[in-house]
């Protein structure tokens, strides 16, 4: 199994072993992380990269969307960023907080390549590598979230 897969893998089982399982959410994030490993068969590697990285992130942003209302700290409007300062800043009472040093590399890390690639025309990921390194650091943020 590659290193992609495993970690799709991986965070599949962090959202469905997550209060985000009992979401009606919760198949359409399973969907998106299924897309993740469908798109590795497209044959154009640009084309494969950018949908991994577009289905990962919606993956990822579902989660913390469904996360955040079931902790009464969604924030308004929603977006990646704005999740990641509610769980910094005590938004979500019931929940410990991530630091600040957690919330500037996952938005360096993740938001921050997101919007390139989704927002830059021309922008794609260089290598698979690139894509990986996202990967592992959005699994970071799920297993980082997921425990609070």
């Amino acid at each position: 199994m590659s290193d992609s897969k495993r970690r799709v893998r991986f965070m599949q089982s962090l959202v469905a072993g997550s209060p985000v399982s009992g979401t009606g959410k919760h198949a359409d994030i399973q969907a998106e992380f299924d897309e993740v490993l469908l798109a590795r068969r497209v044959l154009k590697r640009r084309r494969k990269r950018l949908l991994q990285v577009l289905h990962s992130t919606r993956a990822l942003d579902s989660t913390l969307k469904e996360f955040t209302k079931l902790h009464g700290c969604h924030p308004s409007p929603p977006s990646l960023g704005r999740y990641l300062y509610a769980l910094k800043d005590g938004k979500c009472a019931s929940l410990r907080k991530i630091s600040g040093r957690e919330r500037r590399r996952y938005q360096a890390q993740i938001v921050q390549l997101r919007n390139k690639y989704m927002h830059e025309a021309g922008e794609m990921p260089a290598d698979d590598s690139e894509v990986l390194t996202l990967l592992a650091e959005m699994q970071a943020c799920l297993q980082r979230v997921l425990s609070l």
